[in-house]
């Protein structure tokens, strides 16, 4: 599990992509330890942005993605809502090599394969 703990002036120059660099080198760390290839990744609130935007850059690396209270409402003006209106997603993503993007999807237990899931959100088979 990643705390991220309170921001503090020391932060204040931390990006997006900051963080999502951080959360790519813990995933390798458990990985490595592990000897997995991919795993589940669990955000929570604000983790879930983080852990959606993480899969979507390496979808190898994720074997399951699991979101939990995420933030959906951002027609209120607090400064979570500002920050997401006034992100744009092309600045805080990064090139893939595959386009549309490809997860496999879960296995239940028993089960030996599983199938893949494809294509972009609210297309056939995204």
């Amino acid at each position: 599990m990643i705390d991220w703990g309170y921001p503090t002036l020391a932060d204040r120059h931390l990006r997006l992509d900051d963080y999502v660099d951080f959360l790519d080198a813990c995933v390798d760390r458990v990985r490595r330890e592990r000897g997995v290839e991919s795993l589940t990744l669990w955000g929570y609130c604000l983790g879930t942005t983080l852990a959606v935007i993480y899969s979507s850059l390496f979808p190898e690396k994720v074997r399951n993605l699991v979101i939990q209270t995420p933030l959906v409402n951002f027609d209120i003006q607090n400064t979570l809502a500002v920050w997401a209106k006034n992100t744009d997603p092309v600045k805080v993503s990064r090139p893939s090599s595959t386009s549309p993007v490809t997860f496999p999807s879960p296995r239940r237990p028993g089960e030996a394969g599983g199938g893949e899931v494809s294509g972009p959100p609210g297309q056939p088979g995204g």
